[in-house]
């Protein structure tokens, strides 16, 4: 059962793929980072097999995020892991260690000192708090408040000021798309 769906919104479902859509979204997707028609189709070719060894990811390849994940996943390592926990794993880690790199910002990173100097571990915890409380929260499973956010991030990370929270919280937005506004 979905929850209320604010005003001004509308619910939309997105369909699975079709065997064919998987191939020509993954064939695109490689073309999009910069590989040739052949390489792309290559790479296509590859995850598709490399797929068929993974029935777990059954549910995974046929939904455009994740299936973007797996080519994230595959495009980094040239292999997938073994089961969708660890798919999801190397993902964030990917895009909380990678994400600047890979779009040739090499110098570029937002957010205050307080954000720069937390661990990838730190990163991930933080994040885990965010998405646990929103779990908890039935009323409004999709949106959240910034300034429930500012305070979650202050309170996590013993900031003194909500305007520290505010910056790590766009430090995260810019960094790793995770939340956007």
């Amino acid at each position: 059962v979905m929850g209320i769906i604010p005003q001004g919104f509308t619910s939309v479902e997105v369909a699975d793929f079709s065997p064919k859509q998987i191939c020509h979204f993954v064939q695109n997707w490689f073309k999009a980072s910069g590989q040739s028609e052949a390489e792309a189709s290559l790479q296509g070719d590859m995850i598709l097999n490399a797929m068929d060894d993974q029935p777990d990811f059954g549910e995974v390849i046929v939904t455009p995020i994740l299936l973007s994940l797996i080519c994230v996943v595959w495009q980094d390592s040239g292999k997938l892991p073994k089961n969708r926990n660890n798919l999801y794993k190397r993902g964030i880690n990917w895009l909380l260690r990678r994400w600047n790199e890979r779009k040739s910002f090499e110098k570029w990173e937002f957010g205050t000192e307080a954000y720069r100097q937390l661990s990838i571990e730190d990163k991930k915890s933080l994040l885990i708090e965010i998405a646990a409380c929103k779990f908890e929260n039935p009323k409004n499973f999709v949106l959240f408040e910034q300034d429930d956010l500012v305070e979650q991030i202050s309170r996590k990370l013993q900031l003194h000021h909500p305007e520290k929270g505010l910056a790590v919280l766009k430090a995260i937005e810019a960094q790793h798309g995770l939340l956007v506004e």
